[in-house]
């Protein structure tokens, strides 16, 4: 589950990405975009997994990390959603599930990653507080 082997196409991309896991080094931020279907998902996660991966090869699948990720309840793995009306991000999503923990050191990993779902229905004000966060990290 969540292997980069389970890709399929998007070569290049997959290969860069199983590279940067695999070196520990990575940017801050990652978008990753194209139309329904495409994989966005299930590269985002693959990569999130391999980032926190305690393993060998990235990601193990046998590690304490890899099986939290398995089962959902990764401590430093943070999926971000429309809270209020469940189509649209408000600002005060961004305030409430970003901005006020996005300064907290991870619980219990190297790094804490967001994943942000439906980032296209961000409205103008939540994304200019996204973009702030992104261009000043703390």
């Amino acid at each position: 589950m969540y292997t980069f082997e389970e890709i399929r196409g998007n070569t290049p991309l997959v290969e860069q990405l199983r590279r940067s896991a695999a070196s520990g080094r990575s940017s801050h931020a990652y978008l990753f975009l194209g139309g329904a279907g495409a994989g966005k998902r299930l590269i985002a996660n693959t990569f999130a997994k391999a980032l926190q991966c305690e393993g060998e090869k990235r990601p193990c699948d046998s590690c304490k990390s890899c099986h939290a990720f398995n089962h959902g309840n990764h401590p430093d793995v943070i999926y971000f959603q429309p809270l209020k009306n469940g189509k649209t991000y408000t600002i005060e999503d961004v305030r409430e599930q970003l901005l006020e923990t996005v300064d907290l050191k991870p619980f219990q990993y190297e790094k804490k990653i967001y994943i942000i779902e439906k980032a296209d229905t961000l409205n103008i004000q939540s994304q200019n507080a996204l973009l702030k966060t992104l261009e000043e990290p703390p």
